[in-house]
């Protein structure tokens, strides 16, 4: 049967505004309507310009049954909405008339008249949103329900109606089809394109036209309007400027019937990517936000939400840009004032891209860029900065003007991750400078930035020669001030990890001393002396300046500084030490995660080694490797320094010490630059060989001047004398010498690691001596950490039994019965054990079970 309609508004002009006769999109969109029209009700609801009416007159065309076309307007009544729906429908012989249309009846007699229907007839509403009278809506909303099959509704909306949608949407009595379906995809804006005659474009300008009018076929009839106009086929999307003559009448539709408080509202709020209504209160002034804001929404122009709570919101990009546009022609100038206003609510929010973005946007680039390079932590918060793609904030060619930008520019995105980007600035900078006085300021700051790009690749031979270099040329400036900071601060990580201590802390003096910032002053210096301090071994020194890191960062709001890693590996390693391994890589790991997303490969291989090391002594050497597999894989992504490379075998060697892979730890060792470290390692391996007189030589040539080294040192010394049994007093006064230089600091894991069949003997020197009963305590409480298995198979078998029940929670005498002994006897057996584990106590005794897996199976 053909087509009626009640009025007919899908004219040619109709037609012609909408490009949604696209043969490709045609066939698309009758589908999703054919599948959708099996519902109740169809709402075809998306803003101005998406083709609604055009999509439905395609499938009125299409379906072959009854079809009625209503159109609505404001003025409608609620007799005069029904006389249309009655019109609408098929004519019925022996039925009453229109005269049964009245009041509340009328959705009766509808439904009368439906049931008598032998084909599916479609009623397709046209501005049904138009309705000011209340009432259409609440009689459609009781009687949907009721619909029998042969007739179906079918609605174009452009705002949001009265209709209970979401109510009906949970009862499954409509089908919604939105903006997101009625969008262009790539391959159909393309055949638009062609049939407008725009042949041979490029595939990435096409994708680009169409995610920039977020496929809003309106939108895109603009853009290729301008495209028209252009020879420039091959030019980016974003750079299309729009079509003017086509655009002010579009802006003038999409305005029209909007109240002036609203049209201003959404003028003004077009300058924001994202918004929310506090944000707008301080961008615009009024107390109105939330109302105005509520009425756009309702409007549904073209507002995105951007998070479940409805708090984010943006507009669609192309509607922004032509609201931007004549808020500039109605209000020139206004848009760069709000622009910086905007600036100033994310700066005090601590979200750096939006607060920089709407500073180079207001046309104050200059400003903007000398702000990310003044501190590019503060005041805004670390996580708003790392990954930002810079070059979406600051246009590339302005960059290029000047080689100082272009170093600056180097800088930052080193520190936002961007490594190998970074280095082809500063590539590009070097050559635009090789021509240029050796004098130059430019020359000094170069210099600074290639010292920074080495200092995160953990090079820091280049970090220290360049850096040295560039504090000796570095002028006087504001920046240059803050940029000589940054650079000691580098130095000092440089230092740290060459093990250079003391030169370590001699920089760091020189930060603080020409501290310019309460970040630097107060997070980073201490940051800084947690890890020297830690590396030297005082404990206690670097557990207060690492706790006190993590306070003040919490307290700045900064939780991703650089300086919070420094505060966990630092806390981290005083953990690993004290033998509360699980607490140690909890820390360290958190550590690793700020690294991963830091994006400096070489600082967050260099945190997995620590890592390695504590799960080693955990769960065993292999998980240790494991995660030390997952540094040199991070490690083998760019240049590293040396340095890494000496970390990654250091690290490896003291694993396979353990696991007795001596020829293997051998070949590690020989790779080792010459140091304390390798020295160390060396006398290690002489031991577990059991060579006293190479390990004898070894060990007199080493010259401690740290406290944990001092301490290692005593350690492999009684080890030594350990290998004579005449050499007992020796080795008893180097146990008493290390006990005595590690009593203060709660050292734990380095005894049980170096000298585990010594630890009983130790108890019995530091007992009688109230000086080390810290020392003892510590201990205790760190249990058996590597080692810990070779000291519990030492037990004789009834002891094992006696070791495996004391992990139980049975008590002495229950112990007693099951062993069927005496109480007395296992008394015996509990004080013979706790002299062979170097104990004092059942937990501790049952600390070394755990991490041997002696453990009750009863």
């Amino acid at each position: 049967m053909a087509s009626r309609r009640a009025q007919s508004v899908t004219s040619g002009e109709r037609q012609e505004k909408s490009p949604a006769d696209q043969p490709v999109r045609r066939e698309r969109l009758i589908g999703l309507l054919s599948d959708a029209s099996r519902s109740p009700f169809t709402d075809v609801n998306a803003p101005a310009g998406y083709g609604k009416s055009t999509v439905l007159h395609h499938f009125a065309q299409s379906t072959g049954q009854p079809t009625s076309w209503i159109e609505l307007d404001a003025g409608e009544t609620q007799a005069g909405f029904w006389r249309k729906v009655w019109a609408g429908l098929p004519p019925a012989e022996g039925r009453e008339g229109e005269d049964s249309l009245v009041d509340d009846a009328a959705p009766l007699a509808v439904l009368d008249r439906a049931s008598r229907l032998t084909d599916t007839t479609f009623l397709i509403f046209d501005g049904l949103d138009r309705l000011r009278d209340p009432m259409p809506f609440h009689q459609l909303s009781s009687m949907v329900h009721r619909l029998p099959t042969e007739l179906r509704m079918l609605a174009a909306t452009r705002q949001n109606s009265p209709l209970p949608i979401g109510k009906w949407r949970a009862q499954g009595v409509v089908a919604e089809i939105g903006a997101e379906e009625l969008r262009f995809q790539p391959a159909e804006t393309a055949a638009l394109f062609e049939s407008l005659g725009l042949t041979g474009l490029h595939p990435e300008l096409i994708t680009g036209l169409t995610d920039r009018a977020e496929g809003w076929p309106v939108g895109l009839h603009l853009l290729a309007a301008s495209l028209h106009e252009t020879s420039e086929r091959g030019a980016r999307a974003a750079l299309v400027r729009l079509h003017e003559p086509t655009a002010e009448p579009l802006v003038a539709e999409l305005l029209d019937g909007l109240a002036p408080d609203v049209v201003e509202f959404v003028l003004d709020t077009s300058v924001l990517r994202r918004f929310t209504v506090d944000l707008v209160r301080h961008v615009i002034g009024t107390e109105q936000a939330g109302r105005l804001l509520q009425t756009v929404e309702e409007a549904n122009l073209f507002i995105v939400p951007l998070d479940e709570q409805r708090q984010w919101f943006r507009y669609r990009r192309l509607f922004a840009e032509l609201m931007q546009r004549e808020l500039e022609r109605r209000h020139p100038g206004r848009a760069a004032k709000l622009r910086v206003r905007a600036a100033a609510w994310f700066e005090e929010h601590g979200d750096a891209r939006e607060a920089l973005g709407h500073l180079v946007a207001a046309g104050r680039a200059a400003e903007a860029f000398a702000l990310a390079n003044e501190d590019v932590y503060r005041p805004w918060r670390a996580d708003s900065v790392l990954g930002t793609d810079w070059s979406e904030v600051f246009s590339l060619e302005w960059i290029e003007d000047d080689p100082a930008r272009m170093i600056y520019y180097a800088g930052l995105l080193g520190r936002s991750g961007w490594l190998e980007q970074s280095k082809a600035w500063i590539d590009r900078a070097e050559e635009a400078l090789r021509t240029w006085p050796a004098a130059d300021p430019r020359q000094g700051l170069l210099l600074a930035i290639k010292a920074l790009w080495h200092g995160v690749h953990l090079d820091a031979g280049p970090t220290l020669d360049l850096g040295h270099q560039a504090l000796a040329r570095l002028s006087d400036s504001t920046g240059a001030k803050l940029l000589r900071q940054r650079l000691l601060v580098s130095l000092v990580q440089a230092r740290i990890a060459r093990g250079e201590l003391d030169g370590a802390a001699l920089d760091c003096d020189a930060v603080e001393a020409g501290v310019s910032t309460e970040l630097t002053r107060d997070l980073v210096v201490p940051a800084m002396r947690a890890r020297i301090a830690e590396r030297r071994g005082d404990l206690r020194q670097a557990e207060e300046l690492g706790h006190r890191v993590l306070r003040t960062a919490l307290a700045m709001d900064a939780p991703a500084h650089p300086a919070v890693r420094d505060g966990y590996l630092a806390i981290g390693g005083v953990l690993a030490e004290r033998g509360r391994l699980d607490e140690a890589v909890e820390t360290l790991a958190k550590a690793v995660a700020l690294l991963d997303n830091q994006g400096w490969f070489a600082i967050a291989a260099a945190a997995r080694v620590e890592l390695a090391w504590v799960r080693a002594g955990l769960a065993g050497p292999e998980a240790g490797l494991a995660v030390l597999a997952e540094a040199r894989e991070l490690a083998s992504g760019g240049l590293v320094g040396p340095e890494l490379a000496a970390m990654l075998d250091q690290t490896e060697a003291r694993i396979r010490l353990e696991t007795g892979e001596l020829d293997r730890v051998e070949t590690l060792v020989a790779s080792l630059p010459t140091g304390i470290e390798r020295s160390l390692l060396e006398v290690r391996l002489a031991l577990a060989r059991r060579d006293a007189v190479r390990a004898a030589a070894l060990l007199a040539t080493v010259a401690p001047d740290q406290l944990r080294h001092q301490i290692v040192v005593e350690l492999l010394a009684a080890r030594l004398a350990a290998l004579s049994p005449q050499r007992s007093i020796e080795r008893d006064r180097r146990l008493l010498a290390a006990a005595h230089l590690a009593q203060d600091d709660g050292y734990c894991r380095t005894f049980v690691e170096e000298i585990p069949g010594l630890l009983p003997r130790l108890r019995e020197l530091a007992e009688p001596r109230a000086e080390l009963a810290s020392l003892l305590t510590a201990l205790d409480s760190c249990g058996c950490t590597t080692g810990c298995a070779a000291t519990v198979a030492s037990l004789t078998e009834r002891e094992q039994a006696v070791l495996r029940y004391l992990s139980s929670s049975l008590t002495n005498q229950e112990i007693a019965a099951e062993l069927e002994i005496s109480v007395n006897t296992l008394k015996s057996h509990v004080r013979a054990l706790y002299r062979k584990l170097g104990v004092g106590s059942r937990a501790a005794a049952v600390a070394v079970s755990r991490r041997a897996n002696f453990t009750h199976r009863g």
